[in-house]
């Protein structure tokens, strides 16, 4: 499997504001995996038309990063082959 293969964790958003506020809590605490801001998928879009793609080995540490920041209302997590 190749690493453009690999399963990626995705956490969408219900806005552009909690989209931009994961991101800044994610580059805030200098994460040691790489995680970017992408289009969020039509067939899971939550309203706002941003996701955050990430490793999804990560996942739990992103939903604990998130939750302790106050994010965890207004935002899905998924895991699947994302660009």
């Amino acid at each position: 499997m190749s690493s453009s293969d690999a399963a990626r964790g995705l956490v969408v958003f219900e806005s552009h504001h909690i989209a931009f506020r994961a991101e800044a809590v994610l580059q805030a605490a200098q994460v040691d995996f790489a995680f970017k801001i992408v289009l969020a998928p039509r067939n899971v879009n939550q309203g706002c038309d941003y996701a955050i793609a990430f490793p999804s080995e990560n996942l739990q540490q992103v939903r604990t990063m998130l939750a302790v920041a106050g994010l965890s209302e207004g935002l899905a997590y998924y895991i699947g082959l994302w660009q």
